[in-house]
């Protein structure tokens, strides 16, 4: 997967200190985790698409990343149990999947304050999240691990300004504020 396209995504994997834990969430083949573990960063990555997932895990294999990169194939939500999934595709590395409400749960989600809970995860320092319109609810379930947070990079669909409003009022809630805005056609960084 090439990188190119979201260069400021690359300088702020770059710019987070070494050994920080970071998450990598909506990580699809690990591009960004690569560069994370490669860096030497405690890399967390969440990718709940089963073939993008396998290209993921491949990813960490080929690399030697298995002490910096640990991979999760279930979904981060505002719930734990599980989620129905509309697929844009089939295909490894596929985008703009849907998480919806109504249909049969395909995969398991849990909230990201659970797993912290639960220890299957440490506090996360430093996120970045692009999961195609869920960010909202994967912040609502993050309420107290965004507290940890010393940055965090959040792909926003302008064309929602509920999920808008939802994504900044619990950034804002756990002491985080916008520092950088970039555009990348309909959404911004």
């Amino acid at each position: 997967m090439s990188v190119s396209k979201e260069e400021e995504t690359v300088t702020f994997v770059e710019s987070i200190p070494h050994g920080s834990i970071f998450f990598d969430i909506g990580a699809n083949c690990g591009a960004y985790s690569l560069i994370g573990g490669k860096l030497g960063l405690r890399v967390f990555s969440f990718e709940p698409h089963g073939p993008t997932f396998q290209h993921l895990v491949m990813n960490i294999d080929i690399n030697t990343l298995h002490g910096h990169v640990k991979a999760f194939s279930f979904a981060l939500s505002d719930h734990d149990g599980g989620v129905a999934m509309k697929y844009s595709s089939d295909d490894p590395g596929a985008a703009l999947h849907e998480m919806t409400h109504t249909g049969v749960a395909t995969h398991d989600c849990y909230r990201l304050d659970s797993l912290v809970t639960m220890g299957l995860v440490p506090a996360p320092a430093y996120m970045k999240i692009d999961s195609d319109g869920h960010e909202g609810p994967i912040l609502a379930g993050a309420e107290q691990a965004l507290k940890t947070v010393i940055e965090i990079q959040l792909e926003v669909d302008d064309d929602s300004p509920d999920d808008v409003m939802l994504i900044y009022g619990l950034c804002r809630a756990a002491g985080l504020f916008e520092k950088i805005s970039t555009r990348h056609g309909a959404t911004s960084i």
